[in-house]
């Protein structure tokens, strides 16, 4: 008979477990061992849980237990066989989370064991990284920072007795300076990259001795921040780079005006020449310009000495607007000049108009518009044809261009033209000739070609001059010359 051991209960020979009580009382094979309190010993549980992947061996003293157990639980079907095992389910799961809690306690312990035996190899080697970025960095520590360094040293070569996190912290704060100065030392090179480019453009001028000022006080300024970077004054770094940007910026401001002065000075120069080669000098209009421009580059030249931002900005906007409106004149004086320098070799046309009165059929449309509904008007009371109207304002509109030395396709144009003493053949091409029209006869030749438009489509016949013969214009010319 099989007694438990705790409560005096009677077992089966195969109950692992008391059913009373729920002791602990022996296997599955029948052998029962068990012993009293108040011994320690180790034990060992392994169990294997259906629900994880692998074992788990758990390892706890135990005050309560004599000697050795071995317990194996096993909840899947396997070298026991439990449907012959009577449990109490409670007791089970009791003993299970038991060794749960053990095991986490012993991991923490272990984890906590692990971390103590390391700090110091991770701390020594972030000190040794700070040491190599100070370097790299080309800093060498003055002031508070050497003082810091120097304690962190001490502090890592007695790194049993020193504070972990207050390493950490100097390490921490110690890059952060080697950081700060690097980005520092980057902008240093920057900006003096910067003044020597600038250097570069200084010429010999007058207005060279403003750069030149600027020039020093940038290079001053650069000077400071490099000091700065090498004390390490850290409260004082960001001043004086700001220094060293408004120095510089002053300095490119300056040479970029020198620039632009110099360009547009330069250019009225080359207006003048333009001017003077075509002798078109002499124009008032071309004179105003001129003026104006160099009196824009005066004021321009004043404000650079004298570096006031708002003048400068105003008298550059009013110096590159004068100067063009200088080019404008003379290229367009020039343009029409072009064709007006050949002109003016004309039988004394220009000057002499009125001695050739008679060989025009529209004598006024040099000078006056027009109103073709009233020479419409006459010439019907002259008694001319539909087809001799249309004939009239054909030969008015090529009349205004072969003043200028047009030179005509037509056969019929070029032997009427080419009788009249007035008139040269300089080779130019009708159209581009328009574009030196007095305003009057811009207007004439407009109305004029509407008119016989009108009276070519009425009568159902081309609006070119082809449709009439030398003997059509020299009859509308001496009968109804206008």
């Amino acid at each position: 008979m099989k007694k438990c051991y705790n409560c005096g209960n009677i077992l089966g020979d195969a109950d692992m477990f008391c059913e009373k009580c729920g002791a602990n009382v022996g296997n599955a094979n029948g052998s029962i061992d068990h012993y009293h309190n108040n011994v320690n010993k180790n034990n060992n549980i392994n169990f294997q849980n259906n629900n994880a992947n692998g074992n788990s061996n758990i390892n706890f003293q135990g005050n309560n237990i004599n000697g050795n157990s071995n317990i194996d639980y096993n909840n899947v079907k396997g070298a026991h066989d439990y449907e012959t095992v009577k449990t109490s389910k409670g007791i089970y799961i009791c003993n299970a989370l038991l060794g749960v809690v053990m095991a986490a306690m012993l991991a923490i312990a272990v984890f906590a064991n692990m971390k103590g035996s390391s700090s110091k190899d991770y701390l020594n080697d972030d000190y040794n990284q700070l040491k190599e970025n100070i370097e790299k960095a080309g800093i060498s520590f003055l002031g508070d920072n050497k003082e810091k360094f120097d304690e962190l040293t001490a502090m890592i070569k007695n790194i049993d007795s020193s504070d972990e996190e207050e390493i950490k912290d100097s390490i921490k704060s110690l890059n952060n300076v080697v950081t700060e100065l690097k980005q520092y030392n980057s902008k240093v090179k920057e900006y003096s990259d910067k003044i020597k480019e600038y250097n570069k453009k200084i010429k010999e001028n007058k207005l060279t001795k403003q750069c030149r000022s600027y020039k020093s006080a940038s290079e001053k300024a650069v000077k400071k921040l490099k000091n700065t970077i090498k004390a390490n004054d850290m409260d004082s770094l960001e001043k004086d780079f700001k220094k060293v940007v408004s120095q510089c910026n002053k300095y490119g401001d300056a040479q970029e005006n020198y620039v632009v002065w110099k360009k547009y000075k330069d250019n009225i120069g080359q207006i003048d020449e333009t001017a003077s080669g075509k002798d078109i000098s002499g124009n008032e209009n071309i004179n105003t310009n001129r003026n104006s421009a160099l009196e824009v580059l005066q004021e321009f030249e004043n404000a650079i000495k004298s570096g006031v931002a708002q003048k400068l900005n105003t008298y550059k906007n009013e110096l590159i607007t004068s100067v063009k409106k200088y080019k404008n004149v003379v290229n367009n004086t020039e343009a029409k000049k072009k064709v007006i320098y050949k002109y003016k070799y004309l039988p004394s046309i220009r000057d002499n108009y009125d001695s050739y009165g008679n060989e025009f059929v529209a004598y006024d449309s040099r000078n006056y518009v027009m109103d073709v509904d009233a020479i419409e008007t006459w010439l019907k009371g002259k008694g001319a044809t539909d087809r001799e109207i249309a004939c009239w304002f054909t030969l008015a509109i090529n009349e205004i261009s072969a003043r200028y030395g047009a030179q005509f396709s037509t056969n019929s144009l070029v032997v009427y033209f080419g009788s009249k003493s007035w008139y040269q053949n300089l080779g130019d091409d009708p159209n581009k000739i328009r574009s030196v029209f007095t305003s009057a006869e811009k207007s004439n030749f407009d109305n004029f070609g509407r008119k016989r438009n009108q009276y070519c489509k009425k009568l159902g016949i081309s609006s070119g001059a082809k449709e009439y013969s030398y003997e059509d214009f020299n009859y509308i010319a001496n009968n109804f010359a206008y």
